[in-house]
This record gives C-alpha cells, sequence and structure tokens, in this order.
C-alpha cells in the first residue's frame, strides 16, 4: 500500500473510531436525544479537525491546490457549524 492510501487509512480510522465509541457508550442510555445529538455534534468538530491540516497540505492526499483550499474551507465552516449545534444543544439541555 502507498504511503498516501495508508495517510487516508489512517485519517479514516481516527475519524470513525471516536464516533463508533461514543455510540456504542452505555453513558447515552438515559440521556435526552438533544443531548446526543450535541454531544455528537462536538465528537464530528473534533474529528473534522483533523482534516483541516491535511486539506491545506494538498500534496499529502493528492489533491490540486484549488480543491485542497476549498476543501479546508468547507470542512471549516462544517467546524463553526457543529460547534455551534453542540453549544446550543448542550445549553438547552443544562441551561445555566
Amino acid at each position: 500500500m502507498s504511503r498516501r492510501g495508508l495517510l487516508i487509512a489512517g485519517l479514516g480510522l481516527a475519524l470513525i473510531v471516536p464516533v463508533v465509541a461514543a455510540a456504542f457508550s452505555p453513558l447515552l442510555q438515559y440521556r435526552s436525544p438533544i443531548y446526543i445529538g450535541a454531544g455528537f455534534a462536538g465528537i464530528l468538530a473534533m474529528s473534522a479537525l483533523l482534516i483541516q491540516p491535511f486539506a491545506i497540505d494538498h500534496k499529502r492526499l493528492g489533491i490540486p491546490l484549488r480543491s485542497g483550499r476549498l476543501l479546508h474551507r468547507i470542512v471549516g465552516a462544517g467546524v463553526v457549524t457543529l460547534v455551534v449545534a453542540h453549544v446550543v444543544g448542550l445549553w438547552i439541555t443544562t441551561p445555566p
């Protein structure tokens, strides 16, 4: 397997493992759906942050510069949206 393939496989594994681990957590049994959704928004935001350095360093993924910048912007906007969903969802379930 090529170095790029190993990098992409490792990145994919690093993105999937936290989400699967959280999905099978016994701590979710008694939580409300909004709380669970907000928690997963936070997990997905942290996972998406892993993509950012690779998107801006487009040569590692083997994509053109323009595509790397576009990916960086799209993932960045997604991170901001997920963080807002995380904070708002947790604020709804546990107000100050």
